[in-house]
């Protein structure tokens, strides 16, 4: 079972009995496994398998008192908020494909200008919203009628998993992102949520780390441990990173750079 787009999948293993035979069965059938566990899984003590590196990962449990929610947060976080709210920027939740081509939109330019890479195709998300319906939720944060930073949610269960942010660099100073943080957590209470799951972190990325850590109630480790090598196309990726290069050029449109997002993302994913 393959789960490419999961921040971490720990093996089932309630009593410690079905790890062994699963690991055995992995180890004999010699093909190459990589697994992502979040804290002391069973495999990470595993000699068997390779540590390979840990990332963070955070989570909000939720209060559904919102004054003393509110009073949880420290003095940074509340006063970020504020200062949002103070720039005039107002919080809308949006579930219906207008919304989400105004987040990818966004989300196409810090993927194109600030990273240098393609963004996912637009059919990806529409896929997301296909599936999901009214649990894939858009939480913008508009100036006027300009979307200037946005969340990609995904509800399930007692979660509301957050999985994509974007941004507008020029407006970070008005701190839009904290708001949306405060306004997402409300958002789930609403619904009847327990949690916000905040998701993986790389390690190296401090400020998304200490971002997250202004508001998160949980902090963990996901760890990935691999057996064996996965064999990577060399000719591809040779090819793969000049047109990414190219297709990211600041002169070239932005709707060329989302043809080329469609046609070339299946063969970096």
């Amino acid at each position: 079972m393959a789960l490419p787009f999961s921040d971490f999948c720990n093996p089932i293993d309630t009593d410690g009995s079905t790890w062994p035979v699963l690991a055995e069965l992995l180890v004999t059938q010699g093909l190459p496994v990589e697994i992502r566990c979040l804290d002391d899984a069973k495999p990470i003590g595993d000699d068997r398998f390779t540590r390979v590196f840990a990332d963070l990962w955070h989570a909000i449990d939720l209060d559904p008192e919102e004054g003393r929610a509110w009073e949880s947060l420290g003095g940074p976080a509340r006063r970020a908020i504020r200062k949002a709210r103070g720039a005039g920027i107002e919080i809308r939740v949006g579930t219906d494909r207008r919304s989400l081509r105004a987040f990818y939109d966004l989300h196409l330019g810090v993927r194109k200008h600030k990273y240098r890479l393609l963004p996912q195709p637009f059919t990806f998300f529409q896929s997301l919203q296909e599936n999901f319906g009214d649990r894939l939720v858009v939480l913008g944060a508009w100036r006027d009628d300009d979307l200037i930073a946005g969340v990609l949610y995904l509800a399930w269960g007692e979660t509301l998993y957050y999985k994509f942010n974007a941004s507008s660099q020029s407006e970070l100073g008005a701190r839009p992102n904290d708001l949306l943080m405060w306004e997402g957590m409300r958002y789930a209470v609403s619904c009847g949520l327990k949690v916000v799951d905040l998701g993986r972190t790389d390690a190296d990325h401090e400020s998304l780390a200490r971002y997250k850590a202004k508001y998160a109630t949980r902090e963990g480790r996901i760890t990935v441990v691999r057996r064996g090598r996965f064999r990577r196309d060399t000719n591809l990726g040779s090819v793969l990173e000049p047109l990414t290069e190219l297709f990211t050029r600041r002169d070239v449109p932005d709707e060329v750079t989302e043809a080329a997002a469609a046609a070339m993302y299946r063969h970096f994913a």
